[in-house]
């Protein structure tokens, strides 16, 4: 991590960030976004000088309870509950690889993992000369999470997730690989779901910032609160993609760039509105 003082301020793409000795820094300068909220100062690796330079192969976990930190890999499988990873640098460049973090079932008894905690680490998608794949995959995938202080770029979703609690993240550049249509944020069924103080920027002519659409269940539950939020066709979807529309969803707080294509909002059913303002006005917007 960096001070604000050490960051970048300018919007070009190098190799390596000096400031921070990240690969590939964001190409949308952090000192363009609103300073309360999360930017390349306040997310990635706390101590650059643990994590090695070279990456090893993915890594699957071994026991519950695992603490897995300090490290450089190409990918993380999580098959055990109560696992924490922190302070990491994941450099996914196999494109068959789709999950750079994989929550999948417990090697042992089959079920969905829990207690999964993934925090003050960077996630990025390039192959081994440094440039973009051409399938850009999901950051974090999984149930029952936390996902706080992540720097992730350049992959086409940043965080898909159920049950979970999403905070304090910045999500940024992603690619817009063949076929692609990018969502910093994604689910597809659950409930109990916190976005909350998170910097969120998409292409406005991709999908979204947050997507809640119903295509593998029911979705209840979600509160989108305090997060900087820019681009996307519609900023925000909550919509009924097969098994209702989401319910209890709340959107308060929150400060919304103009780099969208059609709006802010596409709803299919209720949604409570808080006060929600402009990011260059600072007025009320409605949805």
């Amino acid at each position: 991590m960096v001070t604000p003082s050490q960051a970048a301020t300018d919007t070009t793409t190098s190799p390596a960030n000096s400031a921070t000795g990240r690969p590939a820094p964001a190409t949308t300068s952090p000192s363009a976004l609103p300073p309360e909220y999360p930017d390349e100062t306040s997310t990635g690796p706390i101590d650059e000088s643990l994590i090695p330079e070279q990456s090893s192969p993915r890594i699957t976990t071994t026991n519950d309870g695992q603490v897995i930190e300090n490290i450089h890999t190409t990918g993380l499988v999580v098959v055990h509950n109560d696992v924490t990873i922190r302070n990491f640098r994941i450099s996914r460049d196999d494109p068959d690889q789709w999950f750079a973090i994989a929550l999948l079932a417990h090697a042992e008894t089959g079920d969905e993992v829990t207690g999964t905690l993934v925090e003050d680490g960077q996630i990025i998608t390039r192959d081994t000369h440094g440039r973009p794949l051409p399938s850009g995959g999901t950051g974090v995938n999984g149930s029952h999470l936390i996902a706080r202080r992540l720097d992730i770029s350049f992959v086409e979703n940043g965080i898909a997730c159920s049950d979970c609690l999403v905070e304090d993240n910045y999500i940024h550049d992603l690619i817009e690989a063949g076929g692609a249509h990018n969502d910093g944020f994604q689910a597809g069924k659950g409930q109990n779901i916190t976005i909350r103080h998170n910097t969120i920027l998409v292409p406005n002519q991709q999908t979204s910032a947050i997507i809640l659409g119903t295509s593998a269940g029911p979705i209840d539950n979600v509160l989108i609160q305090d997060n900087y939020l820019d681009g996307g066709a519609y900023t925000i979807f909550s919509r009924d993609n097969g098994d209702g529309a989401p319910t209890n969803v709340t959107i308060t707080g929150n400060t919304f760039g103009r780099n969208f294509l059609y709006g802010i909002l596409s709803e299919d059913g209720p949604v409570t509105w808080g006060e929600n303002v402009w990011a260059d006005t600072g007025e009320i917007v409605g949805p």
